[in-house]
């Protein structure tokens, strides 16, 4: 009998180390289990994410194109005298063919169109050419314009590359919005509607800071700031569009030029006044989208925004401004 119980107990024992043994190995396996689960999410993280930066570096790249494809398109308007009709297409829409390298065979390679990749643009002009150039301006025009006192009108111009002439000292304002805020010398909030009248992008760049304000094109507010005149005067030379020469402008204002707040004598050396029925100076703003197609859905869309200032010079357009934007407000 107690050979049967020593036998029972060694049994029970035996039993019990392998159970334990077991439980342990399930265990491990669990855990590596796990941490290969995490590594492979992981890596499919990274994938992930690689594969978007790849993206976001490519529609930034389509974006650059999508100014190309709108210089061609304004181009061909501007000689054929139709940009306002190109201006009221807006916003016009591009496509593009996104090329994936794909083995053909026998060790070559060759460029295909992708069917999982969509780039698609979305281009926006707008006329520049009737706005005074805030880098370009006098102090007594932008106190105008800006509703603003002389003291701040007169910082905004000290605080220029020599008052507007060179770009040896002080910078350039690349947009009108860093007039405003706190680190700008206009407190306040900054009012989207001053753009109707103010721009930096019709002048040239640091280097050629020419402005290019047409007469025939700009409003009776930026009318009134440049000559000093009532809304009256200034009507007076938009009912007598075209105005082809300065002096047909000063036979309609019948005032001398001294009351001006331009001065007429150096017009030649800072100011530019095309009497000209055409627009020469544009902005352009590009949406470029890139998206991953599948079963004929898009999803994983990566987004790139290009703006920049076109002037046509001597009948060919020069790009004077250019940067890269953010695109949450315009992208729908």
């Amino acid at each position: 009998m107690k050979a049967i119980l020593k036998k029972i107990q060694k049994s029970f024992y035996t039993s019990s180390k392998n159970g334990v043994a077991l439980m342990i190995a399930i265990s491990l396996l669990g855990v590596f289990a796990l941490l290969g689960m995490y590594y492979v999410r992981d890596a499919e993280t990274e994938l992930r994410r690689t594969v978007l930066l790849l993206d976001e570096m490519r529609v930034r790249e389509y974006a650059k194109t999508g100014i190309s494809s709108a210089l061609v398109e304004l181009e061909k308007a501007w000689r054929m005298d139709a940009v306002q009709k190109l201006i009221d297409r807006c916003p016009i829409e591009f496509s593009y063919p996104y090329y994936k390298q794909e083995y053909k065979g026998n060790g070559t390679f060759a460029l295909e169109p992708s069917d999982t990749i969509s780039v698609n643009m979305k281009v926006w002009i707008t006329d520049e050419s009737g706005k005074i150039n805030l880098n370009c301006s006098p102090a007594s025009v932008l106190q105008k314009i800006l509703n603003t006192n002389g003291e701040i009108a007169r910082r905004i111009v000290s605080s220029l590359p020599n008052s507007g002439v060179s770009s040896s000292t002080g910078r350039w304002f690349y947009l009108v919005e860093e007039l405003y805020g706190e680190n700008g010398v206009i407190s306040g909030k900054f009012n989207e509607q001053i753009t109707n009248f103010v721009s930096t992008w019709n002048a040239g760049n640091p280097n050629n800071p020419i402005p290019y304000l047409n007469i025939n094109k700009a409003p009776v507010e930026v009318l009134m700031a440049l000559f000093n005149i009532s809304s009256d005067e200034a009507q007076k030379i938009t009912n007598a569009r075209p105005i082809k020469s300065l002096n047909d402008l000063i036979t309609i204002l019948e005032k001398p030029t001294t009351g001006y707040n331009i001065k007429v004598d150096d017009m030649a050396l800072n100011w530019q006044f095309p009497f000209t029925e055409k627009s020469n100076s544009f902005k352009i703003v590009v949406v470029a989208e890139l998206s991953r197609v599948a079963l004929g859905k898009k999803y994983n869309h990566v987004f790139a925004s290009k703006e920049a200032g076109v002037v046509f010079t001597e009948g060919n357009p020069m790009v004077v401004w250019n940067r890269s934007i953010p695109t949450e407000k315009i992208k729908n």
